[in-house]
């Protein structure tokens, strides 16, 4: 019988050297120097021009951010992968914000702003802060049942988890516990944001939306899982680069009286006159006066939306590669797999299938969604199962 070694990664196994370990507070301060010459270079971007353009100088920034974790770690996985992540992504967000006139005080209030949404119409600070409290006792509640519940029913050893097979229901069980751990374990974010917005009546984002009960990858990823990253890249990828013309504009209105809607009845009969005239016009010689552009895949929605993915895999390999120093490209093929699973979606839920399921249709629908997650999440899970410091530190948690 042909044995199967289901511990090995399935597509590539690359050890990268050991990398240079630094104190927290020295490798903090490594990074907020490396931020603040970010604003520097932003700020003065203009003075550079005549060497490097804007957009080479904002893919320098990022490979730079890329860069720094993999050579540069301190003793605390965990710490290790707020570092490998965190400052590329705010440098990826603020290198999108106009550089005209720009301040310490905007810089800093543009990185807030990935957190903290509009207050409501209405809602005072005491309604704000009440949710704060609610956000933190959320949290607590999380970790409790985390500690209680998931991590009782995981192995004590859980690397062997990796010892199943993909469709062995023993390890797709598992694989669903990880994400639950997962989950719980990320409400000390929802405690941090809990505090802040206690104390300062920031209406801070709910970094969660009930993942547990999406209905399909796209519910999944767009409503329900870390919508400050998805905020954050649908914000850079999907930001529309056309400025609105006239004919977009609204037009102003006119005080109603007599005069004023003759004038409106008289011009908008102009108007039609000279648009059924164009489109006549247009209708002729369009062919001939103005070809078709050819559009890139990239440059549509489905493109765009799939980049999002791509950008998203890649950056969580840059956190295996600085934490595990392995590049096996599994988190890579998993987010490839949920972005191709939600442009699918897409693509054939048009017209009655484009509503949410309700009723036992949606129990099914949340059921098959909680099965895929669970098969393909062993991509995800398996880099850091593999990974001796990471379990060590996650047999603290």
């Amino acid at each position: 019988m042909y044995y199967v070694d289901h511990t090995k990664p399935p597509f590539i196994d690359i050890s990268l050297p050991p990398a240079i370990t630094l104190p927290v507070t020295l490798l903090v301060s490594l990074y907020a120097g490396v931020l603040g010459l970010d604003f520097y270079l932003l700020r003065h971007e203009r003075l550079f021009r005549k060497v490097i353009s804007p957009t080479q100088l904002r893919i320098a920034m990022a490979i730079v951010h890329a860069v720094i974790p993999l050579v540069f770690v301190c003793n605390r996985p965990p710490f290790n992968v707020f570092f490998a992540g965190a400052p590329w992504l705010l440098a990826t967000y603020t290198a999108a914000i106009p550089t005209e006139n720009l301040t310490m005080e905007k810089w800093v209030r543009t990185l807030m702003q990935v957190t903290i949404v509009q207050r409501p119409e209405g809602v005072d600070d005491r309604k704000i802060r009440y949710k704060g409290i609610a956000k933190i006792s959320l949290a607590i509640f999380k970790l409790v049942f985390m500690h209680l519940f998931v991590d009782s029913l995981l192995p004590r050893h859980i690397e062997y988890v990796l010892e199943y097979s993909w469709i062995h229901p023993v390890g797709i069980f598992y694989t669903f516990l990880f994400g639950l751990k997962a989950y719980c374990l990320l409400g000390v974010i929802d405690l941090l944001m809990g505090v802040e917005q206690t104390l300062f009546a920031w209406n801070m984002i709910d970094l969660f939306n009930s993942p547990i009960i999406a209905s399909s990858p796209r519910d999944f990823w767009s409503r329900r899982w870390n919508k400050v990253v998805r905020n954050l890249l649908h914000s850079q990828i999907f930001k529309s680069t056309k400025e609105p013309g006239p004919e977009n504009k609204p037009a102003q209105k006119m005080k109603e009286t007599s005069n004023n809607r003759r004038v409106t009845r008289s011009l908008a009969a102009a108007s039609k006159a000279v648009a059924e005239t164009k489109n006549v016009i247009h209708d002729v010689t369009v062919t001939h006066v103005h070809p078709k552009r050819s559009s890139s895949f990239w440059t549509t929605a489905s493109g765009r939306g799939l980049l999002a993915f791509i950008v998203s895999g890649t950056f969580h390999e840059v956190i295996i590669m600085s934490v595990c120093r392995k590049i096996t490209l599994e988190n890579f093929v998993f987010f490839m797999l949920q972005g191709l699973a939600v442009m699918m979606e897409v693509k054939l839920r048009q017209g009655a299938w484009k509503q949410e399921p309700i009723g036992m249709t949606r129990v099914w629908c949340i059921g098959a969604q909680l099965l895929f997650m669970s098969i393909t999440g062993r991509l995800f899970i398996a880099p850091f199962l593999r990974c001796q410091s990471f379990l060590e530190s996650a047999r603290f948690f």
